[in-house]
């Protein structure tokens, strides 16, 4: 492996490149280079399709050929989404695993349907004959970072499965609505209600439903400048 990828924390767009063309035409380069390109996945409106079908395809190969076969599951590390197009239904049963087990999930809150989908999917999918109070919850998210945060309800916790997934965050990441929370800043500042170094908390915090995180760690929140 050393010898087909000698720096693999130094993967540069081109690095990425030459790894996927090799991947195109070696076995060998496709076994080293495609867990460390899984590492972290950014999805958008653009990309969630394709991304769908390589994860369908994987399936297939575990049929027919074990060789191609890579579990996506196991690699991915962290994953982003933006702003996805409709999936429908018949694709959760291939994107919630993935989604859903990784330690590490980024989503835009305008978003949000689609995490609540994910997580009632695996929600229903667990074997009825266990204890959901004692036995493992079926993901691995532990560290949720939103964006675009604005004040608006937090639907996921109408549901039993959204919140015991809010349950489980141990790190939360807030990435506000720039524009918002930028023109929030300035006008205080300009009126004196904030000083040139102060901040003041978002106004979504009132409305976060934090009793639901019930083994929250540490809250991350980013501020304009």
């Amino acid at each position: 492996p050393n010898l087909l990828f000698p720096n693999l924390s130094n993967w540069t767009k081109n690095s990425y490149s030459t790894a996927r063309t090799l991947c195109l035409v070696c076995r060998a380069a496709r076994h080293v280079a495609l867990p460390e390109m899984l590492h972290t996945v950014l999805l958008d409106f653009c990309n969630v399709r394709a991304f769908v079908h390589a994860l369908r395809m994987q399936t297939e190969y575990g049929q027919t050929d074990s060789s191609l076969c890579l579990a996506y599951t196991r690699y991915i590390r962290n994953i982003w989404i933006g702003h996805p197009k409709s999936v429908p239904d018949s694709d959760l049963d291939l994107l919630a695993p993935v989604l859903l087990g990784a330690p590490s999930l980024a989503i835009d809150f305008s978003s949000m349907d689609l995490l609540i989908r994910c997580v009632e999917h695996a929600w229903t999918h667990m074997d009825k004959n266990i204890n959901r109070q004692r036995s493992p919850p079926p993901w691995n998210t532990k560290t949720l970072t939103l964006s675009g945060m604005v004040i608006a309800p937090w639907h996921i916790t109408k549901r039993p499965s959204g919140t015991a997934f809010l349950a489980s965050v141990a790190h939360l990441i807030v990435l506000p609505h720039a524009q918002i929370d930028s023109n929030l800043h300035v006008i205080r500042r300009a009126t004196g209600v904030l000083g040139p170094q102060d901040y003041a908390l978002p106004r979504w915090t009132r409305h976060a439903p934090w009793a639901s995180f019930k083994r929250l760690e540490s809250v991350s929140l980013a501020f304009p400048r």
